[in-house]
């Protein structure tokens, strides 16, 4: 007598099957059973594959990604460097330029106040001068006004 799997067997028995096609049946799958433990040990096998070249992938692709991060990150900086070099040299430029327009612009405000001071010295004298000539001038008119009797 061959070989059978006494469960399948059994279940076919208490369904009501013939006695000779349970035998049958279960003595089929008995040798169906190490093809199957072969299929098994295939899809094991297969799964145990992908698995590893899924791992191995995904490993590829971080590598990858962390490369291409790592470039852009590089190329940003180098980016953001320049950006702030030209900033602080086109600033250094503008501050230079306003130094020197406030300089000018300085420059010809002392001149101006040099010139009105000099005016101002210039008004001083000959207010001076005039106060000199005048007031002696008004005492001798006054001084013959009086001997002439103007006043009366």
């Amino acid at each position: 007598m061959a070989t059978m799997v006494v469960e399948i067997y059994d279940a076919l028995r208490s369904i009501g099957v013939a006695e000779d096609k349970a035998t049958k049946a279960a003595e089929a799958m008995a040798t169906l059973e190490p093809q199957f433990a072969v299929m098994r040990q295939e899809n094991q096998a297969g799964f145990s594959a992908v698995r590893q070249e899924s791992h191995a992938e995904f490993a590829a692709m971080r590598q990858e990604s962390q490369a291409e991060f790592a470039a852009v990150r590089q190329k940003s900086q180098a980016e953001f460097a320049a950006l702030r070099q030209e900033s602080q040299a086109e600033f250094a430029a503008v501050r230079q330029e306003y130094k020197a327009e406030f300089a000018d612009v300085r420059q010809e405000h002392r001149s101006g106040f040099a010139a009105v001071r000099a005016d101002l010295r210039l008004v001083k004298w000959q207010v001076a001068l005039l106060y000199a000539i005048t007031g002696p001038t008004l005492l001798l008119l006054l001084r013959v006004a009086a001997k002439v009797g103007a006043f009366g």
